[in-house]
């Protein structure tokens, strides 16, 4: 079904050719100059905005920019602090995460108005909420051959129609709206080989499910680009295609990238923007660093248990064996969560030799396409889903998808069959809705299954349990009422699969025409800012000090942390235009004593700032004695370490979170931020799950430490890590050990070292700004 091949491959005669274990490797010239023939290096080269230097990052400028408005209020508050005058090239603001939100009385619709504002007085492009989610409209509008896109979404891809997109944290876009470049070290290709026909029944989340379970966990692709080749591509519509290709954020890989066809044409221009086109395909000699090849024929219907996409069974084998997957899935959920699973609360739903399903959604940039919701319609046809606790929401990814659904009778057939159609709305990805029921059993088009993403709280004894299918499956286990099925095993399946979609699609731009600001190339800078109660500012931040003396607020152990772990999704998110108010929430769900641990850090470092400066000002040496009450807390933390009146000027405090490898999953800046906001200065990790959280990280002046072993360093909170000469060894430009003193709460000391892992010349200026935003204004 699919192999990995990690010795490298090299594009002969149309299709990649490996060598064997016991062959010479590829000689360095040829390997230079075969990376050079990729599709995707190509598309770089195009858009490098300083010349290549040997060992020194890329910087790249895109073409255009999207957010939606959980990032974009903090995304051009940030450029605000730092000179914007205008969008340099085409900025997306799409209202798709909180349109739907009732928290918060008024500050959803508020940071709505913000950002039309923003895109009249800037000159930028402003989609309504309902209107379109934010990949769809990209897709629709803005991807196109040879192109480069960031978004600030983790699910920024829009290869199958040939542009490399990348999802990156706010401060990277910022940097593109101040006309800095983005930086990122020469990615490694991998080529993603596709042969056969899928069978009837079989949809593009079962691929690309697949290929997750083959390559998450062993960091196949992590942070490299995956490229799609092979006559297999041929046999999948473009929508079949979008599916795969928005699901590839989920192997950790930095972006993707197919060869082009006709099919791609068709897309560009039944949208209006053939112009667009142009043949991407690998030239004769191409080198990738690794191959995956995929056999489509041999794909089966997949499901991905919980707790995350590449926990991947065939939905044969899942139900087959479901007693004892079951039984294994409740028990990791009872040693995540603790005493908010009960026993027999997903083994429940084996019932009578069938797996019993609560609720089923098809939704956002890779369910809510037109094929998925019009082969979900076909499936279930005159059927119902019954009268029982089993439900269906479909949300159809855009107006111009909802018109032509509407006009070719499928959302009647849904709604006639039980389902509820919803609005242009991603909450049911990230908890914002849709939540389940407490111990529910939900199975979702959808792009991620983390833990407690669908929007339960383990905290107040709720539990949901979300698997990832496809709309197929999932449309026949509506027709099934709540029934396990894999679409491959309905009787009709091959008639029912026998449907052009392109052919019954029509693209309406007067959708977008009649609705849509679009004021790219006409800024208005007369424009006031329309601003909300809740838009803050950011808070102010302080460069670097010469030591740093970092206490431990948070140890996670897991083998990976995601970001919704770090900062939840769902309610929080409406919050997140107010820098103070959303870092409440962080890890709430997962280490629930962070925030006061932080806080009480954060104002042990307010103290000592205080104090430095009433001592420069006096320049007096002052005695213990002649300290006030109020500066002992934080002076203390000095003890054991050195002299306390030497430190206090130049050794800031701060906390720190320790995770074995934090970072899976969104590109939301706030995981990062909302540490610095309660005085984070720093984390310490085996490794970083994503580029774009250890870019966040950087972006917000918190080192990205690496260390051998979390569990070594047997960290628990309130110990304390002093490092000596943190910024001149930051400032020095080479990535050589840290030493480090642990002092542990019981009085113990440890010597350890870290490292930084690259630094590139800005980001090592960024790190001693304390922060982008300071870095821009210095």
């Amino acid at each position: 079904m699919i192999e990995l091949y990690k010795n490298g491959a090299v594009w002969k005669n149309g299709k990649p050719q490996t060598r064997s274990e016991n062959e010479a490797p590829y000689g360095i010239d040829a390997v230079r100059a075969g990376k050079q023939k990729t599709i995707a290096r190509r598309i770089i080269n195009r858009h490098l905005c300083a010349s290549e230097k040997p060992g020194e990052k890329l910087s790249i400028r895109f073409d255009a920019l999207a957010s939606h408005d959980i990032t974009y209020v903090g995304i051009i508050q940030t450029a605000r602090a730092s000179g914007l005058k205008e969008f340099p090239v085409p900025y997306v603001l799409t209202n798709c995460h909180n349109s739907l939100c009732a928290v918060g009385g008024t500050i959803n619709e508020d940071d709505h108005r913000f950002g039309l504002s923003c895109a009249k007085k800037y000159g930028g492009i402003f989609v309504p909420p309902h209107v379109a989610v934010i990949h769809q409209y990209m897709r629709e509008m803005y991807a196109g051959c040879g192109k480069m896109i960031i978004g600030s979404d983790s699910h920024t891809r829009y290869g199958a129609l040939g542009t490399l997109a990348v999802g990156e944290g706010g401060p990277e876009l910022v940097k593109q709206l101040l006309c800095k470049p983005y930086e990122v070290s020469d990615p490694e290709v991998v080529c993603v080989y596709m042969t056969g026909t899928p069978k009837p029944g079989v949809g593009p989340q079962d691929v690309a499910l697949a290929i997750i379970g083959a390559t998450f966990k062993n960091g196949f692709v992590k942070n490299k680009v995956m490229e799609f080749t092979g006559p297999g591509i041929a046999s999948l519509s473009m929508d079949y295609r979008i599916g795969i290709d928005v699901m590839t954020t989920e192997t950790t890989c930095w972006s993707s990238v197919w060869q082009t066809d006709e099919k791609v044409n068709s897309y560009l221009k039944t949208h209006g923007r053939e112009n667009e086109y142009a043949e991407l395909i690998p030239e004769e000699g191409a080198y990738y660093d690794g191959l995956i090849c995929v056999d489509l024929s041999e794909i089966e219907p997949m499901i991905a248990l919980p707790f995350h996409p590449s926990n991947a069974y065939t939905i044969r084998y899942f139900i087959d064996n479901a007693q004892d997957i079951l039984r294994e899935t409740e028990k990791a959920a009872m040693d995540q969560f603790g005493s908010a699973v009960k026993e027999g609360s997903f083994t429940s739903k084996f019932r009578d030799g069938a797996v019993n399903v609560d609720q089923g959604v098809i939704a956002g940039c890779s369910g809510g396409t037109f094929e998925n919701l019009l082969r979900a319609g076909e499936i279930i046809g005159d059927g119902n889903i019954g009268t029982g606790a089993y439900s269906l929401s479909v949300y159809p990814a855009s107006e111009p998808v909802w018109l032509e659904l509407a006009k070719n009778g499928t959302l009647g057939r849904l709604t006639l069959s039980g389902a509820t159609v919803r609005s242009c709305f991603c909450g049911p990805c990230f908890g914002a809705g849709d939540v389940p029921s407490n111990n529910a059993f939900s199975i979702r088009h959808t792009t991620r299954n983390f833990p407690n993403r669908e929007g339960s709280k383990p905290g107040e004894g709720q539990n949901a349990y979300v698997a990832l299918m496809d709309a197929a499956s999932i449309a026949a286990t509506s027709r099934n009422k709540g029934i396990l099925t894999p679409a491959t095993e309905l009787p009709d399946i091959e008639k029912i699969w026998d449907v052009n979609a392109a052919e019954k699609y029509r693209f309406d731009e007067k959708v977008y025409k009649n609705r849509v600001y679009n004021g790219w190339g006409r800024p208005a800078p007369e424009t006031d800012l329309v601003f909300g109660p809740n838009i803050a500012d950011w808070p102010k931040m302080d460069p670097l000090t010469d030591n740093i003396l970092l206490e431990v607020a948070s140890v996670i152990t897991d083998p990976v942390t995601t970001t919704d772990e770090l900062i939840p999704s769902g309610e929080t998110s409406s919050y997140r235009s107010n820098p103070e108010r959303l870092s409440r929430f962080a890890l709430s769900r997962k280490d629930p004593a962070y925030v006061s641990r932080s806080l009480s850090v954060r104002e042990k470092e307010r103290l000592r700032r205080e104090y430095a400066a009433l001592a420069k000002r006096t320049e007096e040496k002052a005695s213990p004695d002649a300290i006030p009450e109020k500066y002992k807390a934080a002076m203390e933390m000095y003890d054991g370490i050195g002299d306390w009146r030497e430190l206090s000027l130049n050794t800031q405090i701060g906390s720190v979170v320790c995770a074995v490898k934090p970072g899976d999953g969104s590109a939301r800046e706030q995981a990062a931020s909302c540490q610095k906001v309660l005085g984070g200065f720093a984390n310490i990790a085996e490794a970083y799950a994503t580029k774009r959280y250890r870019s966040n990280l950087i972006n917000w002046g918190m080192v990205p430490l690496i260390t051998e072993s979390i569990e070594k360093l047997g960290l628990v909170p309130g110990d304390r890590i002093f490092i000596r000469d943190i910024k001149k060894i930051i400032s020095g430009g080479e990535n050589k050990a840290i030493q480090a003193t642990i002092i542990r709460t019981n009085g113990t000391r440890m010597q350890t070292g870290f490292t930084t892992g690259e630094l590139s010349a800005s980001e090592r200026s960024i790190l001693l700004a304390g922060c982008l935003i300071n870095y821009y204004n210095s």
